[in-house]
């Protein structure tokens, strides 16, 4: 017999509702996103630079496990390609741009902003509204699709462990009820 089984009925709903209508579409739209940030970065040598400006630019602290801290570095920019101007905040593929040191952070802002506030932009051609302002790309995007697999897999086999569940809860509180001896002792 399984936990799950073991579950009043309206828990077993419950958690049934909560694992099809969030983990399982959460899973699949986290490896969705990550297909379209892999396809993007087969077609990194397609990008075309060009100078920007800086609208800001922060260092935020984060903390980590076991109090690690790591320097997360946003920076918003805008840029003009025929004519159209387009912003954007996005640095590199597959996640934020951090360093574990404020020194080395404050050394990627120093390297790649002029004193003016330009800053390389990389855009698509195709759709300039997709830039970036490093074209390395990391590991994250490999570590997102893997993440977004086991959160869909774990939300199938919890739907399927759920809808069994409530079917044998269902199936045995309808055979106890509908019994009912024709000669009591």
């Amino acid at each position: 017999m399984s936990l799950i089984s073991k579950l009043p009925p309206r828990v077993s709903k419950l958690l049934l509702w909560l694992f099809v209508f969030h983990i399982l579409p959460g899973g699949c739209i986290l490896v969705g996103y990550e297909i379209h940030q892999m396809r993007l970065s087969w077609r990194i040598d397609e990008f075309q630079s060009v100078i920007g400006q800086v609208e800001s630019h922060t260092i935020n602290k984060r903390w980590q496990r076991k109090g690690h801290i790591k320097y997360l570095i946003k920076v918003s920019y805008r840029f003009v390609v025929d004519g159209q101007t387009y912003k954007n905040n996005k640095i590199m593929l597959g996640e934020d741009l951090y360093y574990r040191n404020q020194s080395d952070a404050r050394a990627w802002l120093n390297e790649h902003i002029s004193d003016d506030n330009q800053i390389e932009v990389f855009y698509l051609p195709s759709d300039p509204s997709v830039s970036l302002l490093d074209k390395s790309v990391t590991a994250g995007i490999y570590f997102g699709m893997i993440l977004g697999f086991a959160f869909a897999v774990a939300g199938i086999c919890l739907m399927v462990g759920l809808i069994r569940g409530t079917i044998i809860s269902d199936a045995k509180s309808k055979k106890i009820q509908t019994y009912t001896p024709m000669y009591p002792r």
